[in-house]
């Protein structure tokens, strides 16, 4: 009676390719009597793994002197089918890059990896690159390679929203109104500050407030007046620094000019004597001290007489409104004939300084044809 024997084979141990095998057909009543059957198999290639990298270039951004980790990402995908074995390593850049996993196996799905910088802050602003490998032991399109980019911003700059300041003071208006100073970064970012102001000639009139902060802040520059000289033009400068800045220290030129507007008039320009007779004193008159008109600021005066025989009183003054001189002249002792003085009007703070006033005392026996 026929049999049917059913024959199969098992393939899933086995690499692509041919194989070949026999079975034996054995007669149990005829032991002698054998049949070969010659059996082949082909094991065909099925899909592979495909290692795939996305994205192709990766770039990064520090700011200078950062501490805190910079991060980025990639992925790998099996672009075949079964598992794809994977690792990675840096070719490039391994003092600063660091990959995060190193190796793994991927089905279906995507695996992110990430690329650290621990420490920014030990390379230099500008850019540097890195070059990551990527390989599969059982997957095709391997190797592929990750260029890495990382750009060192150079630190942000103090802006200042001044670089020189002038003041014009007058002394009959006391010290000007402070001026002030914006100061900011450049990036937008906080940066502290200090300032320190010096003077190249004179003493103590600069001064600056507050003497440090944290940007955007304002900087307030004022000027004392109260022991400079008039007439003087003095000069100094505030340097504002920051440790953290791209330039560490920024000077703002200061200029003052200190001066008044204030005029010292005396009226009459001149004083004429005339003395008849023995022992006889003219009268006394006046020279006037104006003050400037439109100010109420007072300023001081001395007046001198340069001769004996002339006097002033008062000799000087300090208020703010006009003043009158009364002006003597004594001609006891005098011989006849003409004699001129003058009489010196100064002030340390007003600008025409001195007025010098010619005074002549003619003393005459008789009156003179031409008077």
């Amino acid at each position: 009676v026929p049999v049917t024997v059913t024959v199969g084979a098992n393939a899933r141990s086995l690499a692509p390719g041919a194989y070949v095998g026999q079975i034996r057909v054995v007669n149990i009543d005829a032991p002698q009597q054998i049949s070969t059957i010659n059996v082949s198999l082909s094991v065909a290639s099925g899909p592979q793994p495909a290692l795939e990298v996305l994205p192709t270039a990766l770039g990064l951004e520090a700011a200078s002197g950062a501490t805190k980790p910079v991060t980025g990402t990639f992925s790998i995908r099996n672009a075949g089918a079964g598992t794809l074995n994977w690792s990675a390593e840096t070719l490039s850049g391994n003092s600063w890059l660091a990959i995060e996993p190193a190796g793994g196996v991927v089905t279906s799905t995507r695996t992110t990896v990430t690329v650290r910088v621990a420490n920014p802050a030990q390379l230099s602003p500008g850019i540097h690159t890195g070059q990551i490998r990527i390989a599969s032991s059982n997957g095709a399109r391997s190797p592929q390679l990750l260029d890495v980019s990382l750009v060192i911003l150079p630190p942000p700059d103090l802006q200042l929203g001044r670089s020189a300041l002038t003041f014009n003071a007058y002394y009959e208006d006391g010290s000007p109104e402070p001026q002030t100073i914006a100061i900011g970064s450049s990036d937008g970012s906080v940066l502290d500050w200090s300032a320190i102001a010096t003077e190249v000639n004179g003493a103590g009139w600069l001064r600056v407030q507050p003497a440090s902060g944290r940007t955007p802040g304002r900087l307030q520059v004022s000027v004392d007046t109260g022991d400079l000289t008039l007439g003087e033009i003095y000069r100094g400068e505030i340097v504002v620094s920051s440790p953290q800045a791209l330039t560490r220290s920024q000077r703002i030129a200061v200029t003052l000019a200190y001066g008044t507007r204030l005029l010292l008039n005396t009226q009459p320009s001149s004083l004429n004597f005339v003395a008849v007779g023995d022992d006889v004193i003219p009268s006394s008159q006046v020279l006037t001290v104006r003050r400037s008109a439109g100010s109420e600021r007072s300023f001081g005066w001395q007046a001198t007489s340069d001769a004996g025989w002339l006097t002033i009183s008062p000799t000087s003054d300090d208020a703010g409104s006009d003043r009158e001189i009364n002006v003597q002249a004594n001609p006891s002792g005098l011989q006849t004939g003409v004699y001129r003085a003058k009489i010196t009007v100064s002030s340390g703070v007003a600008r025409g300084s001195p007025n010098i006033i010619p005074v002549t005392l003619v003393v005459a026996d008789n009156l003179p044809a031409f008077c």
